[in-house]
């Protein structure tokens, strides 16, 4: 059967939780295939917060969604998630009248006026992007054990990362892992044999590689910037790491030398010190980037 209009609140599951995080997605291309005017839908307010991939993205574009109206987090007070969004599809209308709220790399890159704040894109969103070695996180701490002593190399040096921080506001690194020195992998599972909760674990062709970018995910402002463009939510996964240029970090450790490395001119880097040096990191990136126009 055909419909002229469908209204639906479909169930949405956790961001981790494989097939259930897009299962209102797949719900509405259904509901999509069967629609002949008008679809309205209550679902998480994701796609303008982070760009979709191509499946999802052309979803919305050719839906064709029209108007994407984010409600306040009162209107589903027992909700446990960030703010919801209600999507309306004209399913006549052209292709290109979809919101364009859904370009969310675009609006991010325009949505403050500073030459730093593009300049730190255009650049650094080039490089290529440094591996997460290893996770934890698992089922159980005992899965996680079993991980680590099955992957880690114990000849080799590995540095400890936040795997979520629930204020989000660009932070690499809690005031208990500042504490944690750079490990050898003996000595990282040793550690998680007593500490075993969610974490990125670098591994460090060096000690002192180790003890630079250390240093770096504690002060420095361009992999703090990086951070607080690309968290969407508390945790610090491979997507929130794409601005951390894969470096020889063994001789570096500080921002302007990070910046000349990643092939900004001296003049390009002060202007971009200069916009971050000044940056309010306290500022809500997703209410930002909903806003932008």
């Amino acid at each position: 059967m055909i419909y002229d209009v469908v209204v639906g609140n479909p169930p949405f599951g956790g961001f981790n939780k494989g097939s259930s995080a897009t299962l209102h997605l797949k719900i509405m291309k259904n509901s999509l295939s069967k629609c002949r005017d008008f679809l309205c839908f209550i679902m998480p307010s994701k796609p303008i917060k982070v760009q979709l991939t191509g499946e999802w993205y052309d979803m919305f574009r050719e839906g064709v969604c029209t108007n994407i109206e984010v409600v306040g987090q009162e209107m589903f007070s027992e909700a446990q998630m960030d703010k919801t969004a209600i999507f309306f599809c004209d399913r006549k209308a052209d292709n290109d009248s979809y919101d364009k709220k859904l370009d969310v790399d675009d609006r991010i890159y325009y949505m403050i006026d500073d030459e730093g704040h593009r300049q730190f894109i255009d650049k650094m969103g080039k490089m290529n992007q440094l591996k997460i070695d290893l996770q934890t996180g698992h089922k159980s701490k005992k899965d996680d054990y079993d991980y680590l002593v099955r992957e880690v190399k114990k000849d080799s040096w590995y540095l400890n990362v936040n795997g979520a921080y629930g204020s989000m506001g660009g932070v690499w690194m809690s005031g208990y892992l500042k504490t944690i020195p750079v490990m050898t992998g003996e000595q990282i599972i040793e550690f998680y044999g007593k500490d075993m909760v969610s974490r990125n674990i670098l591994y460090c062709p060096s000690y002192e590689y180790g003890v630079n970018l250390k240093k770096l995910f504690c002060e420095s402002l361009v992999l703090r910037y990086g951070l607080w463009l690309t968290q969407t939510r508390q945790y610090i996964r491979k997507p929130q790491f794409k601005y951390v240029p894969d470096l020889d970090y063994s001789k570096i450790d500080n921002d302007t030398d990070l910046l000349l490395a990643c092939g900004f001119t001296s003049d390009e880097a002060r202007t971009v010190l200069d916009y971050l040096k000044s940056f309010d990191f306290t500022q809500n990136r997703n209410d930002m980037v909903r806003d932008c126009s």
